[in-house]
């Protein structure tokens, strides 16, 4: 791949950037319809291509469906509420779950993607989604302002991570 500098560091260049300019300026999406979007990974450094790492959460996570708001969970490394007309969803680690779930699913483990994402990078979460997918492995993925999150049953951990490291991501040393 080519490498280029831009604001948020040293990135891919896409064909669609190598045709409208080198990528030296800021390219509005409107721009660049038709082109395919690039898929910012690996990340490179002046002398090196380092793969983007991804940290094990060391706890089990519950996916559960509740009927009313709950009490928002008070601890735990993730906790997700969302809402919308037809459901309230939660994640949370499992020993935080409330115990009057409509429905919930245990065994879940999570990773994140080290570090802030920037908004302007595309493909990470794709990368990874695919990457599990031709593996055979669910994902339920969760997004925060600063990374991603992405939660697999738990039979499926060291799959997912071989599965990970041959797609060319690096996971630090506290796998749970």
């Amino acid at each position: 791949s080519r490498f280029h500098r831009c604001a948020s560091g040293v990135q891919p260049q896409c064909a669609a950037e190598r045709q409208l300019g080198k990528g030296s300026e800021k390219i509005k999406p409107s721009r660049l319809s038709g082109f395919r979007k690039a898929v910012i990974f690996p990340i490179s450094t002046e002398s090196e291509v380092v793969p983007m790492k991804l940290r094990w959460l060391n706890q089990p996570f519950t996916v559960a469906k509740t009927a009313e708001l709950p009490a928002f969970p008070a601890g735990g490394e993730l906790v997700c509420l969302a809402r919308t007309n037809e459901e309230i969803s939660l994640v949370c680690e499992t020993r935080f779950c409330p115990p009057d779930c409509q429905s919930r699913e245990d065994g879940w483990r999570a990773f994140c993607i080290e570090g802030v994402l920037d908004f302007s990078l595309v493909g990470i979460l794709s990368r990874i989604s695919s990457s599990l997918s031709e593996a055979g492995i669910p994902i339920f993925a969760v997004s925060t302002f600063n990374t991603d999150y992405v939660l697999i049953q738990e039979k499926f951990m060291d799959a997912a991570r071989i599965s990970l490291e041959q797609t060319g991501f690096a996971f630090n040393d506290d796998c749970p």
